[in-house]
């Protein structure tokens, strides 16, 4: 019986022995722990708001933290004698496994500000005589990575199941001296569909537009502002444009319908580890159609003004008229051939042989007559008397010449009459 009650009391004993060592390895583990309130919290973000972030480094307001821990003084003696180990998100970062940087000597570590935009950061504190196998470290597994087992990131904290904030997390943003920034213009609120738009640019000052879909054309039919709503890359349906052709400086698209349209220009930063985004938006509430106007001025002209152009027409047939009379010189006339009809012709060619019979029979007796008179002399009265005597018929034959001729004249003068007034 008495060994059977020793060796129960000694069980119990082992069992409360071995308990009490479990309490006390526990309390050891984990010698810091935050103790957050809303005062100590509320102070610490303000004085990270505050710091200087000018410079290329970050100094984290030492004071401010440490009154957001407590510490197990039977295991630390001191909050100076901490190990602190800082985990950073940077702009466009990843979430760190392990710490970016690490304090042993009391002090805090610092941030690089080496990119525009949001920094994250929170601590995880230690025993100075931490050693894997002691896990003094809190949240820390036996490879010096963060455990996140049980916990969740959030905006201002870690967070575990119950909704509790194990760890707090500080924010604050960051303007870099040569920032990448993108200046968007040419928005506009008055679009109107089938008319197209070509104001829209962008200024891009310390890097460089992307270099695939550095600009893109979006549409959205119910988005009421650049950033927010459904947006979906424009198609030919949406509206008449080509990508491949914009430029900074250069891009023009029409709509085909209402709706919003987007420009969204990419940008690289000069040292490449810096990406934004910018917009320029237009929106588009009416509809354009295009009339086709015909000319009807030539048409209105004519039909104002055709009694004026009649008379005006008037006017210049009769300025020709004139100009042509003034300048018409007349030809001379031809000379009228006499047409003599061949009875009448006959009848002139024998005259004409008689009278050259006649005047050969003169001839000759005037030959015979001078001979007679060279033979034998004459007085000069008698000369004179013959000559007279032969002067009268000479000039009864040249009288009867010409009346000839005037009648044949006038027969000719008749037959032209005559013919005229057949040919009339």
């Amino acid at each position: 019986m008495k060994k059977s009650s020793i060796l129960l009391t000694l069980i119990i004993a082992l069992t409360f022995a071995i308990s009490s060592f479990s309490t006390v390895a526990f309390a050891v583990s984990y010698p810091v722990h935050y103790h957050l309130t809303d005062e100590n919290l509320g102070a610490a973000n303000a004085a990270v708001a505050n710091a200087d972030k000018t410079g290329t480094t970050f100094t984290i307001p030492k004071d401010e933290m440490r009154n957001l821990i407590d510490i197990d003084e039977d295991r630390i003696s001191s909050k100076d004698f901490l190990r602190v180990d800082l985990y950073v998100i940077k702009p466009q970062g990843s979430i760190p496994t392990s710490a970016t940087s690490s304090k042993t000597d009391g002090t805090y570590p610092t941030i690089s500000l080496d990119k525009s935009g949001t920094y994250r950061f929170w601590i995880l504190y230690g025993n100075l005589a931490y050693e894997k196998r002691d896990r003094y470290m809190m949240f820390t597994d036996d490879d010096n990575k963060m455990d996140t087992e049980g916990i969740t990131l959030k905006d201002d904290g870690w967070y575990d199941d119950d909704g509790i904030k194990k760890i707090p997390v500080f924010s604050f943003e960051y303007e870099h001296e040569d920032n990448l920034t993108i200046t968007a213009s040419g928005t506009s609120e008055d679009g109107v569909v089938n008319r197209a738009y070509t104001d829209i640019t962008f200024n891009i000052s310390h890097g460089t537009l992307a270099a695939k879909d550095g600009l893109k054309l979006e549409y959205s039919s119910d988005s009421t502002d650049g950033e927010k709503g459904t947006w979906a890359a424009a198609t030919v349906e949406d509206a008449e444009f080509d990508e491949s052709k914009f430029t900074l400086t250069s891009i023009s698209f029409t709509p085909k319908k209402r709706g919003y349209f987007r420009v969204v220009c990419t940008a690289e930063a000069d040292d490449k580890d810096e990406v934004k985004k910018a917009y320029a938006t237009v929106y588009v509430s009416k509809e354009y159609t295009e009339v086709k106007l015909v000319d009807t001025r030539l048409r209105d002209f004519l039909k104002n003004n055709w009694k004026s152009l009649i008379f005006l027409g008037l006017a210049l047939l009769s300025l020709i008229g004139i100009v042509v009379v003034a300048l018409y010189k007349p030809k001379d006339a031809p000379a009228k051939k006499a047409v003599v009809k061949e009875d009448d012709q006959a009848e002139i060619d024998e005259g004409d042989a008689t009278e050259a019979e006649v005047a050969e029979e003169e001839s000759n007796a005037t030959e015979a007559e001078n001979a007679e008179e060279e033979s034998a002399p004459v007085s000069e009265d008698e000369t004179y008397e013959e000559e007279a005597a032969e002067d009268v018929p000479e000039q009864e034959e040249t009288t009867e010449s010409a009346q000839e001729i005037t009648e044949n004249t006038e027969t000719s003068e008749i037959n032209d009459s005559s013919e005229k007034n057949e040919n009339e």
